[in-house]
């Protein structure tokens, strides 16, 4: 397989989580930075745009209601940077699109 250019990637993964260990989430992380491109349409913020978030929690994410809000904040503000300040392709009308 060549080598291709990947959108922006957040990987997230718990350190109690029995059905996909650390290892083999950093194993692939690592694979995936191997085989991408330097990224072009979207700045590079992270090396090669792969950005990995190790939580305390399981297979189905945190405990508690204050650290699954965190969680969801966090997807959000990485969603936020890589469509609306870090693509100049994208062009979406930020009203628009919270209701959207």
């Amino acid at each position: 397989m060549g080598e291709q250019e990947y959108p922006a990637v957040l990987i997230t993964s718990g350190t109690l989580d029995y059905r996909c260990p650390l290892w083999n989430v950093l194993k692939y992380m690592e694979r995936f930075r191997y085989r991408a491109q330097t990224p072009e349409k979207i700045e590079e913020f992270a090396p090669k745009n792969i950005l990995l978030n190790v939580t305390e929690g399981g297979h189905a994410g945190e405990i508690g209601t204050v650290s699954g809000i965190e969680e969801k904040a966090m997807y959000f503000a990485f969603l936020d940077y890589v469509l609306f300040k870090a693509n100049k392709e994208i062009k979406v009308d930020r009203k628009l699109a919270m209701f959207a």
